[in-house]
């Protein structure tokens, strides 16, 4: 199975296996992903700010409208270190300036020779054949919606292989 999480042992986050369901009948989207921050970010230090993280199985669903882009994950952090001789010139991180905001649900990643929190891949992953184009283009797998607002689009979703991920059964 593929981490979810750069650290080991941090592990927090959604597991989800929806399979064969019908969502209808919603005023607006009836089926909506969206995220929230349940903790107060830590100073900024070695410790990483905690991520919203999804695993999900989305598979041989139906339903009117769909809308599960990271755009709904309107969840940033933009704690602030002090400057110091050693880090005040490098760019934002390492969060000299609370204005420019860090997704929370973009991993650890290279930007030029640091690690930074917002640099990597989104923490959002679904399986391969739960985001694989449909007839019509859209990243939704086998999965039949009547109108997409959004789709598992790759810049706010990790595909990752079928069977790759933990099953969220106990």
């Amino acid at each position: 199975n593929i981490p979810s999480v750069p650290v080991p042992f941090f592990t927090g986050g959604v597991r989800a296996e929806i399979e064969d369901n019908r969502f209808s009948g919603n005023f607006g989207r009836d089926f909506l992903m969206d995220g929230f921050v349940a903790t107060e970010p830590p100073n900024v230090t070695v410790i990483p700010d905690p991520l919203i993280r999804i695993d999900l199985q989305f598979r041989n669903n139906r339903g009117g409208s769909l809308d599960v882009s990271g755009e709904n994950f309107s969840v940033f952090y933009t704690n602030t270190q002090p400057a110091t001789p050693v880090n005040n010139t490098r760019p934002n991180p390492p969060f000299i300036n609370p204005g420019i905001a860090r997704r929370a649900w973009v991993n650890l990643g290279p930007s030029g020779m640091l690690v930074l929190p917002g640099f990597g891949p989104p923490t959002l992953r679904i399986e391969s054949d739960g985001s694989a184009p449909d007839a019509f283009g859209n990243l939704i797998g086998n999965n039949e919606f009547n109108l997409i607002y959004s789709d598992f689009n790759p810049f706010f979703w990790t595909t990752v292989p079928v069977n790759s991920l933990l099953d969220p059964a106990p």
